[in-house]
């Protein structure tokens, strides 16, 4: 289970609107002042950005408490070879064989964006259904012990 910490800041029903805090790792790189990210967060003056997470709730909280929410690394897993790796699959797959007819590069290009494309779709309807998107969503976990 993938954990974070957070807080409360709004209750709707079932679910649970928790601000967690999203540490930047820019003071042990070594890079730091060569890359965008930790300029702009020199320029800004904050070390970390805030998110707001919707997250499933079958335990009592109120706003303004501090909660423990979770993901499974199995729905992780999933969500991450859906989103990322049946796309590029599809993609290497309509390149390979557009190149195994002899296609035009052209033909090669459009046929490995539109099997790219449809990769896409693919995920999106596959998680369109409000009973597939049950074991993706975060949980709140436990109020935190102060």
């Amino acid at each position: 289970m993938i954990e974070k910490c957070g807080q409360v800041v709004a209750v709707e029903g079932q679910l649970a609107l928790v601000e967690t805090v999203r540490q930047s790792v820019c003071q042990a790189c070594t890079a730091k002042h060569a890359c965008g990210h930790g300029l702009r967060r020199q320029t800004s003056g904050r070390s970390a950005s805030y998110l707001d997470i919707r997250a499933l709730c079958d335990i009592p909280v109120n706003v303004g408490d501090s909660v423990v929410i979770g993901i499974s690394e199995s729905a992780m897993l999933q969500a991450s070879f859906w989103v990322y790796l049946v796309p590029l699959l599809l993609f290497v797959a309509a390149m390979a064989f557009g190149y195994w007819l002899g296609l035009s590069e052209l033909v090669l290009i459009v046929i490995s964006f539109l099997a790219l494309s449809s990769g896409f779709f693919l995920t999106a309807s596959r998680f369109r259904k409000v009973d597939r998107q049950r074991p993706l969503h975060p949980v709140v976990l436990e109020r935190e012990r102060i």
